[in-house]
This record gives structure tokens, C-alpha cells and sequence, in this order.
């Protein structure tokens, strides 16, 4: 679902890109800026399963916080060095690396760029991850104490027919009863 959700900033960069390059009074558009512009949020839904998948090896729990912490940092800076490898190469296929700049020194440049925003979006992909699943944890709570509300009100109520019944029983049955003997001839 968060994967998908990278749609929307995806759509609204391009769109945005797109509007720029409208309002600077270009003729025409570079589409190749557009494409980019949106390609790179899709690129970040493609690695959002990894703050997924440490947030279930790794859930936050008042012990083992130091493995928490350094999961989620090493998550956080692959996310960061993936999504800016993909946003690279992506510049490399539509031409958009200057030409004087070397790969290196325009990798680093990325990395150093891209750096703080991916360790914000990981930490605010995990903070909604663990979120979603606290409430649903809550919620399942919430069923089962219901259930056993349920369970008990039952319970209750079969503990008052158990009184009940023994009386009705012994109502019913202890009346005397009359038997009639027919004078037998002996």
C-alpha cells in the first residue's frame, strides 16, 4: 500500500515539472525532466519494502533498542544509497548528467543531497508502519475482549439456569404423587 502510494508524489512532481516549465515561458517542454521528476517516486515506492520487512524483524520493543536502532539506521542509509543509485542510473538513460561532472563526484553529490530526505521518509515510512500495526493489534485486543465479555456474560447466564433448573426440577418432581392400588383379592 505504501508502494503504491508513491503515485501521488510521483503524478505531483511530474505535473509540477511540468508547470515550471510552463511558467518559466519555455516553448516546449522537457519531457525528459518530466519523466524524471515523477520516475524518481516511483523508484522510492519500488524500495519501500525494505522499511517494511526491518520493522517486522525489528519491532520497536523497550528491549534490544540498541538492534532496533542500528536496523533501522543500516535500513535507512540502504534506502538512501538504493534510491539514489536508481535516481542516477535513471539520470545516465534520459541524459541528464552534466556533462563536465564525473560519476563519482555526481554520485556523492546525490548521495549528500538525497541523504537527509531519505533517512526523514524511512523513519516516517517505519513511524506509519508501526502505527498501522499498533491499531491493528489494538483493534484485535478490542475483539477479544468483547469476545470474552461475550464469553463471560454466557457464562452467567448458564450459572443462573444451573440455579434455577435444580428448583423447577425439584418442584416438578417432589410433589406427592398419588398412586392408586386396586384392592387386590387375595
Amino acid at each position: 500500500m505504501i508502494s503504491g502510494a508513491c503515485v501521488v508524489p510521483a503524478l505531483l512532481n511530474a505535473f509540477t515539472s511540468y508547470l515550471s516549465a510552463r511558467v518559466a515561458g519555455r516553448a516546449s517542454t522537457d519531457w525528459s525532466t518530466v519523466v524524471f521528476a515523477g520516475a524518481i517516486w516511483l523508484c522510492f515506492g519500488f524500495i519501500t519494502p525494505i522499511p517494511y520487512v526491518l520493522a517486522r524483524r525489528y519491532p520497536l520493543r523497550s528491549v534490544g533498542i540498541k538492534r532496533f536502532l542500528q536496523a533501522h539506521l543500516s535500513g535507512a542509509l540502504l534506502l538512501c544509497f538504493l534510491w539514489t543509485s536508481l535516481g542516477v542510473s535513471m539520470a545516465l538513460l534520459l541524459n541528464r548528467k552534466p556533462a563536465f561532472e564525473s560519476l563519482p563526484r555526481y554520485s556523492a553529490s546525490w548521495i549528500l543531497l538525497n541523504l537527509p530526505w531519505s533517512i526523514f521518509l524511512y523513519f516516517a515510512v517505519l513511524g506509519s508502519i508501526y502505527a498501522f500495526t499498533y491499531y491493528r493489534e489494538a483493534r484485535e485486543r478490542e475483539a477479544q475482549q468483547a469476545q470474552l465479555t461475550a464469553q463471560l456474560a454466557e457464562a452467567r447466564l448458564g450459572a443462573l439456569r444451573m440455579q434455577l433448573n435444580p428448583h423447577f426440577l425439584f418442584n416438578r418432581f417432589a410433589q406427592p404423587t398419588i398412586c392408586c392400588s386396586l384392592p387386590t383379592d387375595n
